[in-house]
């Protein structure tokens, strides 16, 4: 007969839903061991051990090498300690870097100076002991952040894939500032879900100045409050009201910078000149649109090197992949710009110099992004995949074929389970797509400036969080809508029907 839509009710699936095969009862009876407190807590402490003892291990042997950016932070750090300054001497532009990691590295060094020998830049151990702890909190800050959205299974699981992460092991025995930035940045986005799922003032305040902190520490995410100010009202407008959710966005884009404020006030009165956060933007910006380079500083140092042989006469002999990309983009300026040199074998000012590099940036984009547009195109997209596409391997750059697999398979398996709760799951949507903001924004930033591999430290915690809070929210909803089944009612009976989206009940004709 014909089946209507009264005709229709849905049995307990105890009585009709086949046993799940073996290996799914096992899974199955492990993930709810898992979802107990005692025995998530547990988990995680093992967890959090065996992160810090791999970290430790790290610090103890960094290496002896340091890279020039970690020179200028360690120099930065021990000016700070010793002597109160954010200059140290003989450091042209100190407000290159954020303060963050400068900071950080300081009070590690006054808290433990006797670990750093003759507490000379080059000895800096402290700092690595520093980074160890900061990714020991990135592993519970991680774990809160997924269980905070699909229970303590999908914490431990990504507290367990960040523990264990090869690169984030490797980057404690190096001076960066990535480390902290992923800290922060997991952190911020902890405290702005709280205020999503309950907003008020004091939650809104809590995650803007978290933000803020995160800022301090990464100048490349300066203007990602304001894209989370606007993309706020967009899921909160239906709950809040369209003029209150606004202004909660409006409160979130604000804070941050606020935080910010009166560190660029005393670093732009002490540089002579504009400092939102660092001075760094220029030379990126240069290097990033620069196509002939592809956009990276190891294609731009190929294509100037002549600059640097006609006018650095001290490098003629240096190897092309050993000169530093300062004095490739110092000798491009001196035969581009003459004019600012201001006597012969004299450098040029600093602010002058800025200024003919932003000149030569805002150059390659008329040049470049308007007549060759698809080409130019090509080239962000080529950046943003270089992000993704291979692990940090520190200063030393030695590749592992089985890192490079484990990380593929992480970042992938991660967007698949985000993308596959995005899909499936509609109460926790809004929290998915916001923890994914930032992760598209760095992408974004890594298109526009320069791309490096290092670069998704700062965001694969949030990635791999909503990556393994959407798988669990997933199979969850996968187990339930299997557990539901429509069947025919016979003719008489109250029928109550439930469709796999939730409806009011419905009573048939022969009910009534």
């Amino acid at each position: 007969m014909a089946l209507s839509w009264g005709g229709l009710r849905e049995l307990p699936a105890s009585l009709t839903a086949a046993p799940a095969p073996a290996p799914a009862r096992a899974l199955l009876r492990a993930a709810r061991a898992f979802a107990q407190p005692r025995v998530a807590i547990i988990t995680l402490c093992v967890i959090v051990l065996a992160g810090f003892g791999l970290r430790a291990a790290q610090a103890a042997d960094p290496g002896r090498y340091l890279s020039s950016d970690e020179r200028s932070y360690a120099r930065v750090a021990v000016s700070i300690a010793d002597h109160g300054s954010y200059q140290p001497a003989g450091t042209r532009d100190p407000w290159h870097w954020a303060p963050g990691t400068p900071v950080l590295f300081a009070a590690a060094h006054l808290i433990a100076p006797g670990l750093d020998g003759d507490g000379s830049p080059q000895e800096l151990r402290s700092a690595f002991w520093a980074q160890a702890l900061v990714g020991t909190a990135l592993i519970i800050a991680v774990y809160l952040l997924a269980a905070g959205i699909a229970g303590a299974l999908a914490g431990l699981l990504a507290a367990g894939l960040i523990a264990f992460y090869p690169p984030l092991i490797r980057a404690t025995g190096d001076l960066i500032s990535e480390p902290l930035a992923a800290l922060t940045l997991t952190l911020a986005m902890l405290a702005l879900l709280a205020a999503w799922r309950a907003p008020s003032l004091r939650r809104l305040g809590l995650a803007g100045a978290a933000l803020g902190v995160a800022l301090l520490v990464r100048a490349d995410l300066l203007v990602l409050p304001v894209v989370l100010g606007a993309c706020w009202p967009l899921g909160a407008r239906a709950r809040a009201g369209g003029l209150r959710a606004l202004g909660q966005g409006a409160l979130l884009a604000a804070i941050p910078l606020l935080i910010v404020l009166p560190w660029s006030v005393a670093a732009s009165a002490q540089a002579g000149r504009i400092v939102p956060i660092a001075s760094s933007g220029p030379s990126t910006l240069f290097v990033g649109t620069y196509l002939p380079g592809d956009g990276r500083m190891s294609g731009v140092r190929e294509e100037l090197q002549l600059y640097v042989r006609r006018n650095i006469t001290n490098l003629h002999d240096v190897r092309t992949a050993n000169i530093p990309g300062a004095y490739v983009i110092r000798a491009y300026i001196r035969e581009r710009h003459p004019e600012i040199i201001p006597a012969p074998h004299r450098a040029i000012p600093e602010d002058r110099l800025r200024a003919a590099i932003a000149f030569e940036a805002r150059r390659n984009l008329k040049t470049y992004a308007l007549h060759e547009p698809l080409a130019f195109l090509a080239m962000d997209a080529r950046k943003a995949a270089r992000m993704w596409a291979g692990p940090y391997t520190g200063r030393y750059g030695a590749r592992s074929g089985w890192v490079r697999g484990w990380h593929l398979a992480l970042v992938g398996l991660a967007l698949a389970g985000a993308l596959a709760g995005l899909l499936v799951v509609r109460r926790r949507r809004g929290e998915l797509a916001l923890l994914l903001v930032p992760i598209l924004f760095g992408t974004l930033m890594s298109a526009i400036f320069v791309a490096q591999a290092r670069h998704n430290l700062k965001v694969l915690p949030l990635l791999v969080a909503a990556g393994a809070a959407g798988a669990v929210l997933a199979a969850r909803a996968v187990r339930e809508h299997r557990r539901r089944v429509i069947v025919a009612d016979p003719p008489g009976e109250q029928i109550v029907v439930r469709d796999r989206r939730p409806r009011p009940q419905v009573t048939s004709p022969a009910a009534r």
